[in-house]
């Protein structure tokens, strides 16, 4: 029985590290800088707008909406 539990354990813990690690490293590759305030933040938890055909992420509500004023300001044009 306690040669069981340990195995289960151990499988257990295998998995939750390989998920950690599959997890971290898509954040990472999803990972944009918001054009406003310069947080990073991931996609998948952004908000988002589309300006001329190109998405901008934004870690806030807020930073979303000045953007949304004043485009040019913030991406250089």
């Amino acid at each position: 029985m306690k040669t069981s539990l340990k195995i289960t354990s151990f499988i257990a813990l295998v998995a939750m590290i390989t998920s950690c690690a599959t997890l971290k490293e898509n954040a990472t590759s999803e990972n944009k800088k918001d054009p406003v305030c310069g947080m990073k933040v991931s996609k998948s938890n952004a908000y988002h707008y589309k300006y001329e055909g190109t998405t901008y992420y934004f870690d806030k509500y807020e930073c979303k909406e000045t953007f949304k004023m004043t485009p040019t300001k913030y991406i250089g044009k």
